[in-house]
């Protein structure tokens, strides 16, 4: 057996976007590299919404998915409702220390 530090960074799957060529996390892209492994194409958000306004189709935009389209449970709400509490209170600081309200 090979003993290995756990102190490494994992590497991210990353995906090109075929039109402006600028590169996004795959799971930030709600992109499945092992589905779509071998013939897909992906247009990031940016692009495709100047398609979009392009072909003056921009009202139909409601398809286009974000991190809410993803499955939740249990433990990814406490995460994120942890990480909104812990946001409001840092954001609560740094008014306060500002003299400004929220």
């Amino acid at each position: 057996l090979l003993k290995l530090k756990n102190d490494s960074t994992p590497e991210e799957a990353w995906v090109q976007c075929d039109e402006c060529h600028d590169w996004n996390h795959q799971i930030c892209s709600l992109f499945n590299g092992v589905q779509n492994s071998k013939s897909s194409s992906y247009t990031c958000p940016k692009c495709h919404i100047k398609n979009r306004q392009k072909n003056n189709s921009i009202e139909a935009c409601s398809d286009v998915k974000d991190s809410t389209d993803l499955p939740h449970c249990n433990l990814s709400r406490s995460i994120e409702n942890g990480l909104k509490k812990t946001l409001l209170d840092a954001y609560e600081k740094v008014a306060k220390n500002r003299g400004c309200q929220l």
